[in-house]
């Protein structure tokens, strides 16, 4: 499926949307093709970690640009400003990340 209307990036959902109370997390596959980008550097509400599948990438932390590649790991804390792109020319940029919700309480 593309993520947020990208033709050059997927996504593919493991849980169900947020909204289904059964779940207080989701897990996700974001794939970019090579060149391809973020549209826009964005911030979650929630804490989430990220294990990078295959590629190489530039991932944007706050306001610094950090290599990763196959293999790494990272874990960002909320209301982080962030972004990622592809670079290389062997293979797709690709991440399983995960990220809390239906955590809310109302009070």
């Amino acid at each position: 499926v593309e993520y947020e209307g990208m033709e050059n990036c997927h996504i593919k959902d493991f849980l169900p949307a947020a909204g289904d109370f059964g779940f207080d997390m989701n897990m996700h596959i974001l794939k970019f093709k090579l060149g391809a980008s973020h549209g826009y550097i964005e911030t979650h509400v929630q804490e989430h970690g990220m294990y990078f599948l295959s590629g190489k990438g530039m991932y944007r932390v706050d306001d610094e640009w950090i290599p990763v590649k196959a293999g790494d790991y990272m874990f960002l804390d909320a209301y982080c400003p962030q972004a990622c792109y592809a670079v290389g020319r062997e293979e797709d940029f690709a991440y399983i990340y995960s990220k809390d919700c239906n955590r809310d309480v109302q009070l």
